[in-house]
């Protein structure tokens, strides 16, 4: 059934959808009062306090939507945030392209996620939103070993895009050589590693982590599957207010071992 809405809330609704509307206005009208006082039109004392009066209001109208502003960045911060695979390198991208100086971390399993749909696009010096721009980067990747993936076959065969990837990352390392040969501010490192992961995941420059669980997946005849990458991302930030500062002290922990 649908209840009538009192006058109180129908004008608090109308101001909350003109408020700005009004703001930009006023500040005509403000510009409007001072061309008719050097004009003459109205004496200076009346357009002075008129225009003081609407002064204060914009003024006033500014904070609000400033605290509002605030509140919203506050409130992000306590909220956990989840993105789905297929978002990964627009949220990526918004973090980097306005970056002079780009460090990301990345461990993966193959890596064909993150590597096809994410880095060698933003290492692809074609592309508009390249990380060439940048004055500095940094790109460092941990994948597991292929000497692991070949002792491990019967539970990792589902991961045999590990050494297209890897190829792949070694001729972008290459090409990158003959471009900056001269300049080592721009790099690609690979690592690799002999364990099974528990996340993989993204991290962009010591601030923002994207992470995502791996797993074992049981099926119906008791048979285990390893899954890692392709599901939802957890997003950290370092100044969030659920541990981001934690977990990223964390990645970077194990990327540390996986460099060594």
């Amino acid at each position: 059934m649908k209840t009538d809405k009192s006058f109180i809330t129908r004008l608090k609704e109308a101001y909350e959808k003109g408020k700005k509307p009004i703001a930009y206005i006023i500040i005509v009208a403000i510009f409007g009062l001072e061309i008719l006082a050097n004009l003459s039109i109205f004496p200076s004392e009346v357009t002075q306090k008129i225009e003081m009066t609407l002064l204060v209001t914009v003024v006033m109208i500014l904070l609000e939507i400033l605290f509002q502003v605030y509140e919203k960045v506050v409130a992000d911060r306590g909220r956990l945030k989840v993105i789905k695979p297929n978002a990964l390198y627009d949220e990526l991208l918004n973090l980097v392209q306005t970056s002079k100086r780009v460090d990301i971390k990345y461990i993966g399993v193959a890596g064909r996620f993150g590597w096809y749909s994410v880095l060698s696009r933003l290492l692809d010096k074609s592309n508009n939103d390249s990380l060439h721009d940048a004055a500095k980067f940094n790109v460092e990747i941990g994948l597991i070993s292929p000497e692991f993936y070949e002792n491990n076959k019967d539970y990792l065969d589902k991961f045999d895009a590990l050494f297209p990837v890897t190829q792949d990352i070694v001729r972008a390392q290459e090409n990158l050589q003959k471009l900056y040969s001269d300049d080592d501010s721009k790099k690609l490192t690979l690592y690799s590693y002999d364990y099974l992961p528990n996340f993989v995941g993204f991290l962009i420059n010591d601030n923002y982590l994207f992470l995502n669980a791996c797993y074992w997946e049981e099926a119906e005849n008791a048979e285990l599957t390893f899954r890692a990458g392709g599901t939802e991302y957890l997003v950290y930030d370092k100044n969030d207010e659920f541990g981001g500062s934690h977990y990223i002290d964390r990645f970077n922990g194990w990327f540390n071992y996986i460099k060594r």
